[in-house]
């Protein structure tokens, strides 16, 4: 038990004198004047640096690990070629190193808080960047899908007006019957499909499998004596693509827009 007291005794003796050796040195360390050798330096305050580069010199001891230029600090020099520079009128520890210290942390704060303020602003303005972006982004996608749903509407349009007028009536029985036959020529030439049934009055094709592909059928419709009207219908596979839609609608506008002149022209030959 002696011995661990002894033990205990001997170590507070020596951090009080090691306290001791670094406020004595801290002391000396207000004599160091620009101009003098790290060196003389050295010699002056009376113990190594714990911390030295090839610009600085620092003794650092317990909570005196950073300088703020007072004597509870720690001690620092700037070091150029050798000799120790940037010491204030009054030395480290004097007024002018306390006031330029303070300046230098004031500046540094505001620097760090304008820069933060900045990295707000900036985030603020790129949020509103991505913002307005998203919204001319959205603002051209209904300007696009307005404009192709008129596209759309415009196309349904032509189509069940072609549609409507792709029927050729007649009124001899020599007439109808050719007028019968030239639109089974037409489905059979202008549309993708095979013919698969003909009868008296009816004569269709296959029905599309492939997407664009386009398939036909004609009706004669009896009406009073020998009266008859022969029309067009079409269909066309668009497997629900928008594209492929628009592309069957074209088609079926432009087979329907074909088929009175085709069978009137030749109906005068």
């Amino acid at each position: 038990m002696k011995k661990f007291f002894s033990f205990v005794f001997v170590s507070l003796v020596l951090v009080g004198c090691a306290a001791t050796t670094f406020n004595h040195a801290r002391s000396n360390a207000n004599s160091v004047k620009n101009g003098m050798t790290i060196q003389q330096a050295v010699a002056l305050i009376g113990m190594a640096p714990t911390h030295e580069t090839a610009t600085t010199l620092e003794w650092r001891s317990g909570h005196a690990q950073t300088y703020d230029a007072t004597p509870e600090g720690a001690i620092s020099f700037q070091v150029k070629d050798g000799l120790i520079v940037g010491v204030p009128e009054g030395g480290i520890f004097g007024n002018e190193a306390r006031r330029q210290f303070v300046e230098a942390w004031a500046a540094k704060r505001d620097q760090e808080a304008a820069g933060r303020e900045k990295e707000v602003m900036d985030a603020a303005e790129a949020a509103r960047r991505r913002s307005a972006k998203l919204a001319e982004q959205a603002e051209k996608a209904r300007a696009d899908s307005a404009v192709e749903e008129a596209k759309m509407r415009a196309e349904i349009s032509a189509e069940m007006q072609a549609a409507a007028n792709a029927r050729v009536a007649c009124n001899m029985k020599s007439t109808c019957q050719k007028v019968f036959a030239l639109a089974q020529i037409y489905i059979a030439t202008e549309t993708d499909q095979k013919i698969q049934v003909v009868t008296d009055s009816v004569i269709q094709t296959y029905n599309p499998t492939e997407a664009g592909h386009v398939g036909a059928s004609i009706i004669k419709m009896p009406g009073r004596g020998d009266n008859a009207v022969v029309s067009l219908s079409l269909s066309c596979k668009s497997d629900s693509l928008r594209e492929m839609q628009s592309l069957c609608r074209l088609k079926n506008t432009r087979l329907y827009n074909g088929f009175r002149p085709f069978i009137e022209h030749r109906l005068v030959q």
